[in-house]
């Protein structure tokens, strides 16, 4: 854990596409509860590729949307840990919290997700990262979603995973 940059309790409950994306593009109906899958080739090595997910530093770099600013980011990187990041989008913040299921560096981070764009149900997104050609192969999977936030979700992930490859780049 970073000096000032966790809290000691985080709530335990609970958005460009890119060219390199692979994407599941099939559309749930509205009682699925729809797996979303997305594999990329990031630039830079999984070590660094794994930090960049649980520094609240090179967090704030990269995982915000286009049309929001992240004011807040809190980090407790353990297992049953929690983080709270708060994006705003001008008129409203949005908070996403969850809790560390699984940190297994540099290869595997498992945690839950609830947002209000989850109606506040709690969604489990799992992070695999394996070494290829001297990049990272990423694969995000997010489970749990309600239908009518898969679109939303696909969409965010997919910009956020670029500009973090941007940044590693």
């Amino acid at each position: 854990m970073k000096a000032g940059s966790t809290p000691d309790r985080l709530p335990r409950t609970c958005q460009v596409p890119s060219s390199h994306a692979k994407r599941d593009m099939t559309i749930p109906s509205s009682t699925e509860r729809p797996v979303l899958d997305i594999e990329q080739l990031i630039s830079g090595p999984p070590d660094a590729v794994f930090q960049a997910w649980l520094d609240p530093e090179q967090l704030k770099l990269w995982f915000c949307g286009s049309n929001t600013t992240m004011s807040c980011v809190e980090i407790d990187a353990r297992v049953g840990g929690g983080y709270r990041i708060v994006m705003s989008d001008g008129d409203r913040d949005w908070s996403h919290t969850g809790i560390y299921q699984e940190i297994d560096p540099p290869r595997r981070l498992v945690f839950t997700w609830c947002t209000p764009s989850t109606n506040e149900q709690e969604t489990l997104v799992t992070v695999t990262l394996k070494p290829e050609a001297g990049k990272t192969r990423l694969r995000l999977v997010h489970e749990r979603l309600p239908a009518a936030t898969f679109e939303g979700h696909r969409d965010g992930w997919i910009e956020l995973i670029g500009k973090l490859n941007d940044l590693l780049g």
